[in-house]
């Protein structure tokens, strides 16, 4: 876990253009997230408790765990858009029963999936630049996305964050919007550990999807933004799974 002492590793001179916070910022769906916010000509502070790709945008190391990150996050920014990517997989593919798994396990994912969730909402809604929180979910919330999955710390983490940004939602609209989304099976690295560890379940995973393969990060964050962006939704839990839900 990081030092409470935050680091900006590089910071940019702020234009006229919208800014945004993205945590998760390193890889997968939040650096395709901070890919697609340029296309719109967004400036953007990156999130990670690993190192940004190189990238002609404002970086900063920190850990969604630590509420002082977070805040000193928010500062640094001045977001108007903040969009929550940063979380961890189960790590429990190999358990044979729920049973079976650790107490380190499920606090773990818990602690980054749910209460990192919070750490950035809380921060957020606190911001007064702030006007709209997307935060990325599961759809492991909903459904039992993956056949033989031991995953129950990873649901519960994505089902509590549904929860909470419904309460949010209504609690500070209609000055902040609040919203969700759901993907599955999506092409990061979190996935691509998934099929190393777990090769023949995630096949089988993949197969399950009506399209017959997983979706792209691009896919995904360009429901992000435009999720992020759109006036008219708060409270809303919107699922990006290529027809899984569906077949």
């Amino acid at each position: 876990m990081l030092s409470e002492t935050e680091r900006l590793v590089s910071k940019g001179i702020w234009s006229d253009q919208p800014r945004a916070l993205v945590t998760g910022a390193a890889s997968g769906i939040g650096y395709a997230v901070v890919k697609e916010l340029e296309l719109y000509t967004w400036e953007v502070l990156g999130m990670d408790v690993n190192p940004l790709p190189s990238l002609p945008y404002a970086s900063f190391i920190g850990s969604v765990v630590e509420p002082k990150h977070c805040e000193q996050a928010m500062r640094l920014a001045d977001p108007e858009l903040v969009v929550h990517c940063a979380g961890i997989g189960a790590g429990t593919l190999g358990l044979a029963h729920s049973h079976d798994m650790r107490e380190d396990q499920w606090q773990n994912v818990i602690q980054v999936n749910l209460t990192g969730s919070w750490n950035v909402c809380k921060a957020a809604l606190a911001y007064g630049s702030v006007r709209s929180i997307v935060l990325v979910s599961s759809i492991s919330a909903l459904v039992n996305a993956g056949r033989g999955a031991r995953n129950a710390n990873y649901a519960a983490s994505k089902a509590g964050v549904i929860g909470m940004a419904k309460v949010l939602a209504v609690e500070y609209a209609p000055r902040v919007r609040v919203n969700v989304i759901c993907p599955v099976g999506t092409e990061t690295p979190m996935v691509e550990r998934g099929r190393q560890a777990a090769p023949e379940m995630m096949a089988q995973f993949e197969a399950d999807h009506p399209r017959g393969r997983f979706s792209g990060a691009e896919e995904v964050a360009a429901m992000i933004v435009a999720v992020g962006t759109n006036e008219a939704m708060t409270g809303s839990v919107v699922v990006v799974d290529g027809g899984y839900t569906s077949a």
